[in-house]
């Protein structure tokens, strides 16, 4: 039952990452699933959330000094176990310690050591905020397995294509040569270090 329960939740989380949160307007699942009545506003609140996370994170993760879009980096009350693991993971990627209320979701107030389990899962999601565009990948977070499974796995940082276009030469990834393109052999050297 747990590996079901892990299976179906990692192809959730995938989806949800990719065709909600990182949707394009012209994608035809997002184009039915936003003016849908009662998760219309989840869909797009949900999508711009998430893309103002990814402005207000730097090259090396770490959200900005003066990051203010909170609901970006947690789920409120959805499905327990899943939000739980979500809210405890995702703010200490980018090295947040942020009290989470009640109203904003699940918590086990940090009585529940999973260093391990974010060590595991820490480089995937660095991946995902380094590459850029059309070869962005790494969607699970914290329920990793989907991206092995559908391919969008991303091992190498090519960022080359993407900085090229003029409108896109001024953003952070761009301005800063070593993230521009990373070998698999050098990703742990220009990532931070989880404490």
């Amino acid at each position: 039952m747990i590996i079901v329960f892990y299976i179906v939740y990692s192809l959730f989380e995938w989806f949800l990452h990719k065709y909600v949160m990182h949707a394009k307007d012209e994608d035809i699942f997002y184009k039915k699933m936003k003016n849908v009545p009662i998760i219309e506003n989840y869909i797009n609140d949900s999508k711009k959330s998430h893309i103002i996370h990814h402005i207000e994170t730097d090259c090396d993760i770490k959200l900005k000094e003066d990051y203010k879009h909170k609901e970006g980096l947690f789920f409120h009350w959805k499905v327990f176990i899943y939000m739980l693991l979500w809210n405890k993971t995702h703010a200490q990627m980018h090295q947040q310690q942020v009290d989470i209320t009640l109203k904003e979701g699940p918590s086990d107030y940090n009585m529940i050591p999973i260093k391990w389990y974010l060590n595991l899962i820490y480089l995937n999601h660095v991946k995902h905020h380094l590459q850029k565009g059309d070869m962005k990948g790494n969607y699970n977070v914290v329920m990793i397995g989907a991206d092995e499974w559908l391919g969008t796995n991303v091992k190498v940082i090519d960022n080359r294509e993407y900085c090229k276009d003029p409108e896109k030469k001024n953003e952070n990834i761009c301005k800063v040569d070593k993230y521009q393109y990373i070998p698999l052999d050098k990703i742990q050297d220009v990532v931070i270090k989880m404490e």
